[in-house]
This record gives C-alpha cells, structure tokens and sequence, in this order.
C-alpha cells in the first residue's frame, strides 16, 4: 500500500513538473527603471499571479483613500447579497440626508425611491454615487444585526483584516475625508485584487464606460475617464477598470487595470494633482497620466520569461564518501519564471543565480538523493535581486564504504589529534631507542670488565711457579691457605 501510494505521488510530480506547474514566479520590481511623474504614492503588479510587483513608492504610508474605499463596500455587499437583481433597496431619510453639505457626488437619489441593488452597485461604482454607498450599507447592515451602517462599517474593517490589509481603516462607506479613515496602496491593490478574482460581477461593473440614473433622466461617463473614448487625453484602450477617487486630503486617486496579450496590470495610484504637463494652459489630471504611463510600460516591455531553469547547473560542493565523484553539482529546484524587458541581443541584461554564503555548506558527504535540498540562491536580473530560489542535488550518490573508510584514515592522518599523538609516540620511540643504546652501551662496559678481570685470574693461574728457600714453590697469586688447627 505504502508503495502504491509513493508511486502515485512520483507520478503527479512528474506531471507537474512536465506542465510547469511548479515554475516559480518571483518579484521583479523596476522602481529604478520607470517611476510616476505626479502622484505621491503608487503601487503596480502584475495580475497572472500573485508576487510580482512592478514598481512603487510610498505603497505603505498611510492615506486618505476616498471613493477608493468603495471597492470594500462592494466586496461586502457582494459576499453577502449576492442576488443583486432579486434585492429591491429603498432609499432612507438618514442615509440620503447624511450627505447634506458635502457636495460630493451623487445619484441623486430621493427618499423613497426604490432600485435594485445592481443598479444602486452600478451607481456607486461607475459615477461613485456617495448616496448609493449609503443606502447598500444601510441595508447590508440592518441585515446583519440591524444596526445599519456602522454595523456595516464594522464588517469593512473586519474583511479588510481578513484581507491582510494592516494599514487600513475605515469610518464609512463612501470615503470622504474623515479622521481615522485611511488605507495604502498596497491594501488597496489586496482589495482590488480579491475582488476582480471573486467576483466576476465587479469586474463587468467596474469596466462600464457609462451609467444611467436610476430616474432615467441622463447616461454619464464612468468617472475612469481612462476607459472613455470621448476622453481621448485619458482614454486608453488597454484600460479595464476599476475606479477613481477625489478628496481635498486623498487628492485625486485612481485603481486601473489593463490588459495586453495575455497579460494583466494592477495600479494604484495617490495623492495626484492637476498639472499643465504642455503649457496650454488646461491641467489634467495626474493620476490618469501616471496610471497609464505605468501600465503601459509594463505591457510594453515586460515578458514573463524562463531565467533560471533546472537543468542549470550553479555550483559545485565536494562531495565525500562517494566513489564515483568528488564533487556534488547544484541546480535550481524549480524553474523560475520573472517579468522581465524583453531585450535580446548582446545589450540584453544577463541573469546570474548566486549561491547564499551562509546556506552554502563546505562538503556534503553521501548518500544524497537527486532533488535534496542543499542551500539557497539569489536570482539576479541585471544586478537585481529578482528571486530566491532552492539550489538540489543533480544527481543520485550512494555512499562508497571503501571511500568512507579511505576517508576517515585520511582524515585521521591529517588530524590535529593524530598528529600530536603521532610526536608523542615518535618522541617515545627515539627515548626508547636512546634507552636501549644507553643500556646496551652499559652492558658493553659491564662486559669488558668481567672479560679483563676473567682475563686477569687466568693470568694468574697461568702464572710460572716460583721456588722460595726451604725449597718450596707457589703459583703466583695464588692464596696461602691457612693452616688447619
């Protein structure tokens, strides 16, 4: 069973790897290379996934949001009245009437009308219909507990958390100027995001070029002058939404998207002005501008490329307890894959994957299986870091015993240790050899004597007999015995 099931799983692997399911896209961010000429903050990625950020600046300092905040309101709305033909809204005294003297945009509602809430959902999105904002908010929030709008509020903040949206917070429905209300462009771009991907219906909203009022008395323009024709200083026809926002603290703002040949942008952008870019004395507004000129860079010279590929080989480790080799070849564990110009030629930037130095280990001893993981590397296009990626095994090594053991006797030989117990035993051995030559040099002088005074005695036994008066003779050197009493 458990052979079974590790065949499956090497087989789907296998499929995946074979479909490019894990290629792994990374962030490649060209905020060096393309920058906005007249909004505070921006925020641009790419929409085909997840990591990649284009460019930015100031994405995460804290701002005034205006009617960007409506994109929340619709994401609430949506999750939880998703009948929006079936839904009738009526529009209240206190949420028309909350509006009085801020001259904001509206739809002109009236008390006691009545609409469907796509057509209120149209009005807030399209003409950013501060009174249609109010009135959904109204009755999503009596839906919930009763408690109206600041039930409804309380369920902005509460996604927007879900969200991973940190730096935001929101005071109403609409987003005029209020203290505490804020976003950034990078919660804003979660925002958007999340709602392109989970509601098909915002995205047919939100790419409306006009609007009609709910009394049918006109047909207006999207407020995204970027999706108008009739707007041609704007209007661009890659653009596919989303929405603008006005205030005297959020200055103007706009969340565009654009889509080319199979690839789709996201841009935030804040805190613009009107600017006379030609000196003809009309200003426009700055927000479009940068908004298309970011897009359109992106579209124009980015490419979703192949920069690293795992049949690349990075590095070499010395590989020990292997027979077959000494050295372990590293390569990247996934393909990965990064926006990057579309240059070709010798002029074309050159991707360079660089081993980390503190994950990159001295020698890797066998066995090791081909797909182990080793250490990690930097992806660099055009001296920009672009990628982390894991860096495998090549290949298969199983462990050699008689490498091992040569290993270990080598390295034994070359030890600190073995090398002073090698002077200890050495010095041993030359006390030894002076010990012996010491005593063997003693038993020599020993051995002379005996052999001289043997020498001596037999010299005397030799000795020729000698007379003395009395006419008796003695060897010499011969003892006198004494006589016996």
């Amino acid at each position: 069973m458990k052979n079974t099931v590790k065949r499956i799983f090497i087989l789907l692997l296998t499929l995946a790897a074979c479909t490019g399911l894990f290629a792994l896209p990374v962030s490649a961010d060209y905020s060096d290379t393309i920058q906005g000429d007249y909004a505070e903050a921006y925020y641009v990625a790419s929409l085909n996934d997840d990591e990649t950020v284009i460019c930015q600046k100031n994405a995460d300092v804290r701002t005034a949001p205006a009617s960007l905040t409506k994109i929340m309101t619709a994401i609430v709305t949506l999750e939880n009245c998703p009948d929006l033909d079936g839904v009738m809204l009526t529009a209240s005294y206190d949420a028309i009437h909350a509006l009085d003297g801020t001259n904001s945009s509206i739809i002109d509602l009236k008390v006691g009308d009545t609409f469907s809430l796509r057509k209120l959902l149209e009005g807030m999105l399209v003409l950013s219909g501060n009174d249609a904002a109010n009135v959904i908010a109204e009755y999503v929030g009596n839906q919930k507990d009763g408690g109206g709008i600041p039930t409804f509020i309380n369920m902005m903040n509460e996604k927007a958390q879900a969200l991973g949206c940190t730096d935001t917070h929101f005071v109403s429905p609409h987003g005029l100027d209020a203290e505490g209300h804020y976003s950034t462009a990078q919660d804003l771009a979660k925002m958007t995001r999340y709602a392109l991907e989970t509601f098909p219906v915002f995205s047919q909203i939100v790419a409306m070029q006009s609007y009609t009022l709910p009394n049918g008395e006109a047909t207006l323009p999207n407020t995204n002058y970027m999706l108008v024709p009739a707007y041609y200083s704007y209007y661009n026809e890659r653009v596919t939404g989303v929405k603008t926002g006005t205030t005297d603290n959020a200055g103007h703002c706009v969340i565009a998207t654009a889509k080319s040949g199979g690839y789709n942008y996201l841009a935030v952008v804040l805190r613009a002005q009107y600017v006379d870019t030609d000196g003809d004395g009309i200003e426009e507004n700055g927000a479009f501008l940068d908004a298309n000129k970011l897009l359109n860079w992106a579209i124009d010279n980015l490419t979703l490329k192949t920069v690293a590929g795992t049949q690349e080989v990075v590095t070499e480790v010395p590989l020990l307890y292997s027979g077959k080799s000494d050295y372990l070849q590293l390569v990247p564990e996934q393909d990965v894959t990064a926006l990057v110009p579309g240059q070709e030629g010798a002029d074309a930037p050159s991707v360079l994957i660089e081993p980390i130095a503190d994950t990159l280990p001295e020698s890797v001893k066998a066995p090791v299986e081909k797909g182990d993981v080793i250490c990690q590397a930097r992806v660099l296009y055009a001296n920009q870091e672009i990628a982390t990626v894991n860096l495998v095994a090549a290949e298969s090594y199983s462990l050699s015993p008689f490498a091992f053991v040569g290993h270990w006797v080598s390295t034994a030989f070359s030890s600190v240790i073995f090398k002073i117990i090698a002077a200890v035993v050495a010095l041993l051995i030359i006390v030894y050899i002076i010990i012996v030559i010491r005593y063997n040099h003693i038993r020599r002088k020993r051995r002379v004597r005996l052999v001289k005074g043997q020498n001596t005695a037999r010299d005397y036994r030799a000795a020729p007999k000698t007379s003395i008066p009395g006419g008796r003779t003695l060897k010499h050197n011969k003892r006198r015995r004494p006589p016996r009493r």
